[in-house]
């Protein structure tokens, strides 16, 4: 089980490296605690929150792990998003 300061450091992680490929100019990072969004971004222009969150799918994770192999389809790993978002949705509304 993570400890908050490790998912912190990989919240961090995971959006400094978003923020290098789609080229975004930030100002600032900062992690954030609940019920907030878990990053807030400075920009020149304001101040954005993100919400992070897993997406892909335990089983094809999992079938990705163990490699190719004779009869390997690619699984869908967008399939597993509508389903995650609604989750995440939820457990915010229910506060």
């Amino acid at each position: 089980m993570q400890t908050n300061v490790e998912r912190e450091q990989i919240e961090r992680r995971v959006f400094e490296e978003f923020v290098c490929h789609a080229n975004i100019q930030a100002l600032a990072i900062e992690n954030r605690l609940p019920p907030e969004p878990d990053i807030h971004c400075l920009l020149s222009d304001g101040g954005a929150y993100f919400e992070l969150m897993r997406i892909a799918d335990e089983d094809a994770e999992a079938t990705l792990a163990t490699g190719p192999s004779s009869g390997f389809i690619c699984p869908d790993l967008w399939a597993a998003v509508p389903r995650k978002v609604g989750k995440k949705i939820a457990k915010a509304a229910a506060g």
